[in-house]
């Protein structure tokens, strides 16, 4: 199974505890994680897994008490008509999660095309999770439409077992002692990542202020990309792929965090998880305007900047301002946390959540 799968459905188990314990309301979340990024094996192993869903859920409303919703993603569509059909033979509150905010300008593709409306007429409620997706939403399905950040960020509890060992915080760690300034992306090696022009950006940079390093954590595609400018370039340092809680020391350590992707006609990032992380750990954002959480994270010269896609003007006044005003990082951290306390912590998702099931209660 995928680590970021697993990632994604610890995080929900997370949350359901947290629900029970703090608001004494106990919300089960149905979500079957495939473990193939195949479609049609995921199809598969979706098809086989339902009879075990209808089991679990029956056997679950014999406990008093106990509200249970079934929680569907965009896509694949067959995902979402299966759960459909469950939902209402089962004759369960369903919801929808609806990330899409963006249709490409002169493209045959359409993300929200015919079938996806008439998917969401059968639905109790749809949920965006960010406010861009939520205007969008208001566009096509005016009614049953509600902002509920679903996508959130939980710290690890513990701290990383390997901090005293790792080398890589070490070399993190021994650039700070010179006095740098480090940005940090966290992600996939993409082209729709922004990454080029990031790097390119963040090189005329190097240039005129030597004390500002570039940290890229991941792997993917445009690996040898990355490589090829860390050892070429002094300024810049990739670490590999890590895991969490790995991730999160690095963050810590860091002093910017960089999430520069892009909107293509067949890709668009729709929210962004690394944003939230670097958020959680009370650092400043640069982020470009096409991701889906940008408006939600970041509020432009308050916690950090949104910058236009593949702008590189904008980058690079974005990234020479904390060179030039180093005193306004510590503010823009301390905003960014406040931020994510308010809209993507778990008792923040939490009474959102409970504010959409009142919804739903109350549209009988």
């Amino acid at each position: 199974m995928p680590l970021t799968r697993v990632w994604e459905l610890s995080k929900l188990i997370f949350l359901s505890n947290y629900l029970a314990k703090h608001n004494k309301v106990c919300l089960d979340f149905i979500q079957i994680v495939t473990p193939t990024h195949n479609l049609w094996k995921s199809y598969a192993y979706y098809l086989k897994s339902l009879p075990f869903v209808i089991l679990d859920v029956v056997a679950r409303r014999h406990k008093s008490g106990l509200l249970v919703l079934m929680l569907s993603d965009v896509a694949p569509y067959l995902y979402a008509t299966l759960f459909i059909l469950v939902s209402k033979i089962l004759r369960l509150k369903s919801i929808f999660g609806l990330p899409i905010w963006y249709d490409p300008p002169r493209s045959k593709v359409t993300f929200f095309n015919t079938i996806l409306k008439k998917l969401l007429k059968f639905y109790d409620l749809i949920v965006c999770p960010s406010r861009k997706a939520y205007l969008n939403a208001r566009k096509h399905v005016p009614s049953k439409v509600a902002l509920l950040h679903y996508y959130f960020s939980v710290p690890y509890s513990t701290d990383c077992p390997n901090r005293a060992k790792c080398n890589y915080l070490k070399l993190v760690n021994e650039l700070k002692k010179k006095g740098a300034t480090i940005y940090v992306y966290i992600g996939r090696f993409l082209k729709v990542k922004g990454l080029n022009y990031l790097l390119q950006t963040f090189n005329e940079i190097s240039q005129k202020y030597p004390r500002a390093y570039l940290v890229l954590v991941g792997d993917g595609p445009e690996r040898e990309l990355i490589i090829n400018y860390s050892r070429k370039k002094g300024n810049m340092l990739w670490l590999g792929w890590l895991k969490h809680p790995c991730t999160d020391c690095i963050i810590k350590a860091g002093d910017v965090g960089v999430y520069t992707s892009i909107a293509t006609e067949k890709y668009f990032e729709e929210f962004g998880i690394a944003p939230l992380e670097y958020a959680m750990y009370g650092k400043p954002l640069i982020i470009s305007n096409t991701v889906g959480c940008s408006h939600d994270i970041v509020i432009n010269k308050y916690n950090g900047f949104i910058v236009r896609q593949r702008n590189r003007f904008d980058l690079f006044k974005a990234i020479k301002h904390y060179l030039v005003n180093p005193n306004v990082l510590r503010l823009h951290g301390a905003r960014s946390m406040q931020i994510w306390r308010k809209k993507f912590s778990a008792r923040a998702i939490s009474i959102q959540i409970l504010e959409a099931v009142v919804k739903i209660l109350s549209n009988k």
